[in-house]
């Protein structure tokens, strides 16, 4: 497992990663934090709920946010 931070990391819950974690940015977590793959952040990422992440799904609330390569990303919004 291997956890690389380029910025300030936050985490006001449980964290549990079970892959690797690359933040590019500022990650301020207040919920849980559940992550079953990689995740890549080249921004700023603030959760207030409950954030889980299982490849590169990442799941925000009633939010989904499905990202492909850091560079070149695909945004999508879907009602849970």
């Amino acid at each position: 497992m291997r956890v690389m931070v380029c910025g300030d990391m936050v985490v006001c819950g449980n964290m549990v990663v079970g892959g690797d974690m690359v933040v590019c940015g500022n990650m301020v977590v207040g919920g849980d934090m559940v992550v079953g793959g990689d995740m890549v952040v080249c921004g700023n990422m603030v959760v207030g709920g409950d954030m889980v992440v299982c490849g590169n799904m990442v799941v925000c609330g009633d939010m989904v946010y499905v990202f492909g390569k850091a560079r070149n990303f695909l945004f999508v919004s879907l009602p849970l």
